[in-house]
């Protein structure tokens, strides 16, 4: 993991050196390969207080953070938003402490689930390059619905890596239009007629209808209807589902101490809506 920062108006930027901190990775077999996102979770914090202490950053000028992350699926249970281990065959969180709930993109698992996909020659294959390659995330929900309990696949949602963190950060469930369409199959609305974004035929023709249950809700949901898809920062600051008050932000600090704690809550209620940040920041509060 590597926390860094950038600072300026936009025109004239200064980035700040990263700071590294290394993050588990559990290989149960040749093809498999895990991490958890509490293991990341625990470095993004570790990496971002060394990245501030070490670049003499005033904390009180952090107006947002962003996340970036590999073509990783995580997991998560729908009720209870708890890690869900991806460790086969008994995908068992209690057992000796594993919530590796991360299948990696170099996790080679789905063969079969990956032939199967691209068999079916779906139109939505031509946005990934014709075929849908082994280390996106689709194939990788399938092997997870063939082979865990079907009553632990039913509760678990799904998200790209990237995702996670912001949900990890902020609570809640917004996903970017890069993660989903570039991993996961979404064709954006009115694109080649696409109505919902998800395409249930696909869905239904690789077995994996049921995630088209509650207008997709598991993967994110309709864009607008369940939540948002984001292609630009304005369209989050225009339709953010938050709260924003000085309540969020003591629990974003509560539970996200580890990261959060750093910025002063009166920098976290500052007005972010006038600033110009990047595509992939999230901001605090504001």
């Amino acid at each position: 993991m590597r926390g860094g920062g950038e600072e300026g108006d936009g025109a004239k930027n200064q980035t700040h050196p990263s700071l590294s901190s290394s993050c588990p990775l559990t290989s149960p077999s040749s093809q498999t390969q895990e991490q958890s996102t509490n293991d990341i979770w625990r470095c993004i914090c570790t990496s971002v207080h060394r990245a501030i202490a070490q670049n003499n950053i005033d904390p009180h000028s952090i107006r947002g953070i962003g996340f970036d992350a590999t073509c990783s699926l995580a997991v998560f249970t729908h009720d209870t938003d708890e890690p869900v281990s991806v460790t086969g065959p008994n995908f068992d969180s209690s057992a000796s402490g594993n919530d590796h709930n991360v299948v990696l993109w170099l996790d080679h698992r789905p063969v079969e689930e990956t032939k199967l996909i691209n068999n079916t020659k779906h139109n939505l294959l031509r946005y990934v390059g014709g075929t849908m390659s082994i280390e996106m995330e689709i194939p990788k929900v399938l092997w997870l619905k063939n082979n865990m309990p079907k009553e632990l696949f039913d509760r678990c949602k799904f998200y790209d890596l990237t995702d996670a963190l912001e949900h990890i950060a902020t609570g809640n469930e917004k996903r970017s239009f890069c993660s989903v369409v570039c991993k996961q199959g979404y064709v954006p609305v009115g694109v080649d007629g696409s109505v919902k974004g998800w395409q249930e035929d696909f869905l239904k023709e690789i077995g994996l209808e049921d995630l088209a249950e509650d207008n997709f809700k598991r993967m994110g949901g309709v864009n607008g209807v369940v939540s948002l898809f984001l292609s630009v920062l304005v369209q989050f600051l225009n339709s953010c589902e938050f709260l924003w008050s000085p309540l969020l932000c003591r629990q974003l600090k509560a539970t996200n101490a580890c990261l959060f704690s750093v910025i002063p809550e009166k920098e976290l209620l500052t007005n972010i809506s006038t600033r110009r940040l990047t595509e992939r920041r999230v901001p605090l509060c504001r």
